[in-house]
């Protein structure tokens, strides 16, 4: 048997069969065959004849084997000496991402304006693709990098990377809080996500989302043609914090509240700074300007 290495690709999970022979020089002393490193779980399976021996090593192949040299040596007792002669192989191990994990830098806490990284790493053969979305399902990046430059209360929230070759995928999460300076105080600012649309399951139900954040988080109100909007049968407001210096109301009202002519709504902002209106006027459709 001449000494060779060999390369073998292999999906984890598939069962292996290795096969070994070498030729008897002395049918009266034939060689020894052995396994190295003998597998948990393997069986084997010898034979002779009168010319050679022969060795079947059967075992179910994972991870753990990628890049495991098995080698098996021929040895001959001779007369006055013993001789080995061997063959390996090098299994290659197909597997899908394991073992994926999430590391941020600079390590605690992330502070407003400051830059922050968030590098994911996993094991996988093929090599593994990484893909990072937010906890909304928002896919915000691909490869093993994401970074923030300056960050604000809208950053703060779950992250997942997600890690993938052919065979599968793993994911992993980390969540990441903005915090603020103690004397670090903003005046209350509207967000461009506040709008006005007609309500998608009710065609005479409005539903207006007002958005602000500021330091101390703002407080809000709404006010219809200049009175205050309260709850009532027909009319309904929801509040829901975002993030660490924000805050979301939502406004459900039937249309009769805006039948008078040119009606205008207004979400009045105020934290100890000061105080925001955001004017939403209704001629037609919905539309918004700041004052």
């Amino acid at each position: 048997m001449e000494e060779q290495k060999q390369r073998k690709k292999v999906l984890e999970g598939s069962s292996v069969s290795l096969f070994c022979s070498a030729f008897s020089l002395c049918t009266s002393q034939p060689p020894t065959l052995t396994w190295s490193p003998l597998q948990n779980n393997s069986s084997q399976e010898q034979n002779q004849n009168s010319s050679f021996v022969s060795s079947h090593l059967n075992f179910t192949v994972t991870r753990l084997h990628h890049k495991l040299s098995i080698t098996c040596t021929a040895t001959y007792q001779l007369k006055n000496k013993e001789m080995t002669t061997e063959n390996s192989l090098t299994l290659r191990v197909l597997y899908a991402p394991w073992k994926t994990s999430i590391s941020v830098s600079p390590s605690g806490s992330v502070m407003w304006g400051s830059s922050v990284s968030l590098s994911c790493s996993s094991d996988g053969n093929p090599a593994v693709n990484y893909t990072w979305f937010r906890e909304n399902g928002e896919q915000i990046e691909t490869g093993p990098t994401f970074s923030i430059t300056e960050t604000n209360d809208t950053h703060s929230g779950l992250y997942y990377c997600r890690a993938q070759n052919k065979h599968g995928s793993q994911n992993s999460s980390v969540q990441l809080e903005v915090q603020c300076e103690y004397n670090f105080i903003i005046s209350p600012q509207f967000l461009t996500s506040s709008h006005c649309n007609s309500s998608d399951n009710d065609a005479v139900m409005m539903v207006c989302l007002c958005e602000v954040r500021g330091r101390p988080v703002p407080k809000l109100e709404w006010r219809l043609n200049e009175q205050p909007v309260s709850q009532s049968g027909s009319l309904s407001i929801k509040e829901e914090s975002v993030g660490v210096s924000g805050l979301r109301s939502i406004l459900s009202m039937h249309r009769s509240h805006l039948s008078m002519s040119s009606p205008h709504l207004q979400c009045v902002s105020t934290n100890q700074l000061g105080s925001s209106t955001l004017l939403f006027n209704f001629v037609g459709r919905c539309s918004n300007s700041d004052f």
